[in-house]
C-alpha cells in the first residue's frame, strides 16, 4: 500500500516523514513520537476508502547507545599508534542499528591501571592520555565511563566501555 492511500493520526503521537538529520525516510517509515507518558500508544490508520485499523503498540526508551573513540567501538582494539589527529568519545549507535539519536558526553573519566583521568564539558581526548595510550604495552586495557545527555529523549546515562591496545 502506497503512503496515498491511507492517513496516520494518533491523538497523542507526533508523526514525522523525516529523520533528526534532516533527510526523507524511506516509503511507508514514519519515526513516531509520544507526547504521553504512558507505555502504550494507539495509532488509527484511515485508508483511502475509509476503511480504519487501530494498531496499539508499546512505548519505550531508546536503548542504550555505545562509547566509540572517533569511529572505534567499545570492546575493539585500538591501533598501536594513535596518530596526533583529533581524538574524541561519542556516544552513538553501532552501525547495525538504524536508529539515529543525537547524544553529548557531558564528564567522562579514563582509567589505565591505578591512574584515573577525569574531564567535564568536553568530549576531546587531552594529548597527554593520547601519549599515555601509545606508550601502554600491547594488551593493556583503557577503560572509560561517561555521563552521556540524550538530545531526543532528555534522558542522562552513565555508560562505561573499555578498549585493548594493541
Amino acid at each position: 500500500m502506497s503512503e496515498d492511500e491511507y492517513t496516520l493520526s494518533s491523538a497523542y503521537i507526533t508523526i514525522n516523514k523525516i529523520n533528526n538529520q534532516g533527510e526523507t525516510l524511506p516509503p511507508n517509515t514514519f519515526i513516531l513520537y509520544t507526547k504521553e507518558k504512558s507505555k502504550i500508544a494507539d495509532l488509527l490508520i484511515i485508508s483511502e476508502k475509509g476503511d480504519t485499523t487501530t494498531h496499539q503498540f508499546k512505548i519505550s526508551n531508546l536503548p542504550d547507545p555505545k562509547l566509540f573513540l572517533n569511529e572505534i567501538e567499545s570492546g575493539e582494539s585500538l591501533p598501536s599508534n594513535l596518530e596526533n589527529s583529533k581524538w574524541v568519545l561519542s556516544a552513538k549507535y553501532p552501525s547495525i542499528i538504524t536508529l539515529i539519536a543525537n547524544y553529548k558526553i557531558t564528564s567522562w573519566a579514563c582509567t589505565i591501571g591505578n591512574v584515573t583521568l577525569s574531564v567535564e564539558n568536553s568530549n576531546e581526548i587531552p594529548e597527554e592520555l593520547i601519549n599515555q595510550i601509545n606508550s601502554l604495552p600491547s594488551g593493556s586495557k583503557v577503560s572509560f565511563i561517561a555521563t552521556v545527555l540524550s538530545e531526543h529523549d532528555g534522558i542522562c546515562r552513565k555508560l562505561s566501555g573499555g578498549f585493548t591496545t594493541n
